[in-house]
């Protein structure tokens, strides 16, 4: 193990020249000014009057994270996206009415399910009498024979 002043001497080596020493030393050496006011009505903003603001600023967070339309909004318009991919696949299985399977492969919670829901809600827009999803689970149905009981 290195010596205290060797330990010194190396943390002084990688500071650089004019860098305080900590971010404390920083923030002790900044500066303290009120903001200007630039009308009355900021001037008596209190923080009772400040709470609308931020409820209102939460709501429009909470509702934009928690709006699937909006999350998954870039995914509809990019043609390199999986939804795009999956949408492809499916759509040209239900306009030449094939019978055909999809089995979405990945990570837990990365959104396959998201996204397939994504695709089935659109195509049933587009073909409302022309498509039956059928899902299993591979861990509940073993084999092919207990999948269609």
């Amino acid at each position: 193990l290195p010596s205290p002043a060797h330990t010194a001497a190396l943390s002084l080596a990688w500071r650089l020249p004019g860098c305080p020493s900590s971010p404390s030393v920083a923030l002790q050496a900044l500066p303290v000014a009120a903001p200007p006011p630039s009308s009355s009505a900021a001037r008596q903003l209190t923080p009772m009057a400040a709470a609308p603001v931020a409820s209102q600023a939460q709501a429009v967070l909470r509702g934009r994270l928690c709006d699937p339309a909006f999350v998954h909004s870039r995914l509809r318009s990019s043609p390199d996206t999986n939804y795009s991919k999956l949408k492809y696949l499916v759509s040209s299985s239900v306009s030449e009415a094939c019978n055909n399977s999809v089995l979405l492969l990945g990570p837990r919670g990365c959104g396959k399910g998201a996204v397939l829901d994504m695709v089935l809600e659109d195509l049933k827009e587009e073909h409302p009498d022309a498509i039956s999803v059928i899902r299993l689970n591979g861990m509940l149905h073993s084999d092919d024979n207990c999948a269609t009981k």
